[in-house]
């Protein structure tokens, strides 16, 4: 059986349809046309609401209709089939709006935004509230918490990814196969609040904890709080970010440290950002500068460092967390092949991983040779664009306009021969293209009946209008 939408509001009709098969020596048969089938509609409490009675069609079809009274109770509801001793039920909801006549919230007792440590015993406070934002006091709270493997993502603070934070609903709500840890029972104080402790594993290392609080309401509906924790080895997180990526000898390097918590909110500390190289044909990086850098309200600070060698450029800070332990975020801002040989090679770097359509690309290009001259393309899936040069010394800075059809990445590669050789060097970045829309009222205030007048302004990733 099934109902043709099965949400519906009170008032409304429920249209039920079903199918209808007898089993026995052969296999499935249709039943007798007119066999009756007694049908009963019952609320979310199991009161009987309508009962009413069908028969089966020639192809052994049945329908029927149930009209939802006005006062029928909101939530699920169940249509119960009877043939004989047999039973076969199907569900649908009803539902209308409704504002909820208590709010329950749970969060931490202490939030700063970091992780606790595994086998901490994390005190939570549940607030329950009323239609008018008044504390319910002596208010029965049942809760449970569950826990799910936690892997910090950092991919959504680099600063081409426009989902910086997940919404509120997403982080503060469980998902589906989480493990049960824990539960309990309490009852509100004068404020409308009750104090747990949420007891983590200190076996399980990282892992995401959320603590669901429920009430029942006078009308006999259940209202629900979620909230979470994070537990852990550190008690934050964070990125290093460079524009830069190819640098030459002498060149500045400009460093953006971010700290956040598990949940992506800013965390301010202070801590020792080191500059490495690691020279080609070497196993370990040698630190060529350090500075102290410290992260704002906003989880970010600023270093500005000069790379006096060459080589694969790496980045280190180090910082000490809420509960005694090193944080250590790393880097690696550019590789050079550990076999390469300048005077054998070809090497081609663009001076930045991302760029916006419109721009020009700079790109470092290293010879081992001036007198052959250098085939340079852009390819996708062909070659999109392509140069002879004849630079005039061995190490040189390409430029190239970047426009539509290198969106959204392409491929830069340099050839020469070289010792009988065809030797050849690839980097790949990527063209960023986008669409901004604004739109701008005529009035920040409108009475009911006024004519609105929206500006509608759209711009390119450089910000430059365009038709759209």
């Amino acid at each position: 059986m099934r109902t043709d939408r099965g949400l519906y509001r009170p008032g409304e009709t429920i249209e039920l349809f079903g199918m209808v098969r007898e089993s026995g020596h052969d296999g499935w048969t249709t039943p007798e046309p007119g066999t009756p089938i007694d049908l009963e509609l019952r609320d979310r409490d199991g009161r009987l609401l309508q009962r009413q009675q069908t028969k089966t069609e020639p192809f052994g079809s049945l329908s029927a209709q149930f009209v939802i009274a006005p006062a029928t109770k909101l939530g699920d509801c169940t249509i119960i089939a009877r043939h004989e001793s047999l039973v076969f039920t199907t569900e649908c909801e009803i539902s209308a709006w409704t504002r909820a006549e208590y709010s329950v919230r749970v969060d931490l007792e202490t939030d700063d935004g970091l992780a606790r440590q595994p086998g901490q015993s994390v005190p939570m406070i549940i607030e329950v509230r009323d239609l008018f934002d008044r504390p319910v006091a002596g208010s029965r709270v049942d809760w449970a918490s569950f826990s799910a493997d936690f892997q910090f993502d950092p991919s959504p603070l680099e600063h081409h990814a426009w989902s910086f934070r997940r919404d509120e609903g997403n982080r503060r709500s469980a998902s589906p196969g989480l493990d049960e840890s824990g539960q309990g029972q309490g009852v509100t104080d004068e404020d409308g609040r009750l104090r747990i402790l949420v007891q983590t594993d200190a076996a399980r290392g990282s892992r995401r904890y959320h603590v669901r609080a429920s009430i029942l309401g006078e009308n006999g509906r259940v209202h629900e709080g979620w909230g979470s924790l994070h537990v852990g080895s550190a008690s934050f997180y964070g990125l290093i970010t460079t524009a830069q990526t190819s640098f030459r000898k002498g060149d500045t390097l400009q460093a953006e440290v971010i700290t956040v918590g598990p949940a992506y909110r800013p965390v301010t500390t202070t801590g020792i950002l080191r500059l490495m190289v690691r020279k080609p044909g070497a196993t370990e990086a040698v630190e060529i500068d350090r500075t102290i850098v410290s992260t704002d309200s906003n989880g970010r600070g600023i270093a500005t460092m000069r790379v006096s060698e060459t080589g694969s450029v790496l980045l280190r800070f180090e910082a000490q967390g809420a509960f005694g332990e090193q944080v250590v975020l790393t880097k690696d801002v550019s590789r050079v092949a550990q076999d390469y040989n300048p005077d054998r090679d070809l090497r081609v770097a663009a001076t930045r991983r991302v760029w916006k359509e419109g721009e020009t690309l700079d790109a470092h290009l290293d010879l081992p040779r001036l007198d052959v001259p250098v085939l340079v393309t852009l390819e996708a899936e062909g070659v999109l664009d392509w140069k002879v040069l004849r630079p005039n010394a061995r190490q040189s800075t390409l430029r190239w306009a970047l426009d539509t059809k290198h969106a959204p990445n392409v491929f830069l590669a340099a050839s020469q021969i070289h010792d009988g050789e065809l030797r050849q060097a690839i980097d790949e970045i990527t063209v960023l293209r986008w669409l901004d829309v604004e739109l701008k009222a005529d009035a920040a205030v409108h009475r009911p009946g006024d004519e609105v007048e929206v500006e509608v302004i759209t711009r390119d990733q450089s910000g430059r209008g365009v038709a759209a």
